[in-house]
C-alpha cells in the first residue's frame, strides 16, 4: 500500500511538470485535474475488501476466528489489519514474496559465461570461483566478476547500464589482467552514459535522478560500443 502511494506521489509530480512545462497547462488546471482524480477514488471505495468492513478497530471477535484466518483466542481484541495479515491468502502471498527475494540475489551465480578456450568443467568452476573473491575487492561485485571472467577467456554480459549485449576480448588483444578489462569497461559506461545524457532537459534529468530512469538508450549503447572496440574488445555473440 506504501509503495503504491510512494509511485502515485512520484508519478504524479513527473506528469504535472510534463504537461505545466511541455504542453503548457496553467496551473488553475492542473488544480482542478488533482482535484477530479482525487474524486475518482470514491469509485474504488466499494471494492475495498470486504474483510476490512467487518468490524471496527477494538471489537472483540465472536466466534474467535477471522474470515479466512488463523484462530485467536476467544474475546481478543483484533484489528482489520491484523485480520487481514492473519488470512490464509495473505500468508501465503508474504511467504511467496519471501521466497522471491531471497532466490533473487545480487550474486554473481546468475551471471552465464561462455568458455572460449576449451575450459573444461573443472577450469570453468575454478574461473568463476577465483573471479568471484577477485570481484568481492571491488566496487561492483557483478560488474567486477563479469570483467574477471572476460580476461580470463569468456564471453559475458559486462554487468554495465549501457549494454545487455555479451562482450569478449579481441583476438589480437593481450590484455589478460582483470583490473585492466574491469577499468575499461568503466570508463566507457561512463563516457557512453554522459553522450546519452549530454543534452537532457530539466524534466528528464529529474526523473532520471529520482527513478534511475535511462533515456537514449541506442545512443549510449553504440557510444559504449565505439570506445570499447578500439581497446581490444568485441562485443555481441559470434
Amino acid at each position: 500500500m506504501m509503495s503504491a502511494r510512494n509511485f502515485a506521489l512520484k508519478s504524479s509530480g513527473v506528469i504535472g511538470l510534463w504537461l505545466l512545462d511541455s504542453r503548457g497547462w496553467p496551473f488553475a488546471e492542473l488544480v482542478w485535474l488533482n482535484a477530479a482524480t482525487t474524486a475518482l477514488l470514491l469509485v474504488f471505495i466499494p471494492l475495498l475488501q470486504r474483510l476490512l468492513l467487518l468490524r471496527r478497530d477494538g471489537e472483540a471477535v465472536v466466534d474467535g476466528t477471522a474470515v479466512g484466518a488463523a484462530p485467536v483466542a476467544q474475546g481478543a481484541r483484533v484489528s482489520p489489519s491484523e485480520s487481514m495479515l492473519r488470512s490464509r491468502p495473505m500468508t501465503k502471498t508474504l511467504l511467496g514474496f519471501t521466497v522471491l527475494l531471497s532466490l533473487t540475489g545480487c550474486g554473481t551465480a546468475s551471471i552465464k559465461a561462455t568458455p572460449l578456450k576449451e575450459q573444461n568443467a573443472a577450469q570453468v568452476q575454478a574461473d568463476r570461483k577465483r573471479c568471484d573473491e577477485w570481484a568481492k575487492s571491488t566496487a561492483s561485485v557483478r560488474t567486477g566478476f563479469a570483467t574477471c571472467l572476460i580476461a580470463a577467456g569468456y564471453e559475458a554480459t559486462s554487468e554495465v547500464g549501457s549494454t545487455s549485449q555479451t562482450v569478449r576480448l579481441a583476438g589480437a588483444s593481450r590484455t589478460t589482467e582483470p583490473t585492466n578489462v574491469l577499468l575499461d569497461v568503466l570508463q566507457c559506461d561512463s563516457d557512453a552514459q554522459r553522450e546519452a545524457e549530454r543534452n537532457l532537459g530539466m524534466i528528464t534529468s529529474w526523473m532520471r535522478d529520482t527513478f534511475g530512469w535511462k533515456f537514449n538508450t541506442e545512443r549510449r549503447q553504440q557510444a559504449f560500443i565505439d570506445c570499447l572496440k578500439p581497446r581490444g574488445y568485441e562485443i555481441g555473440r559470434r
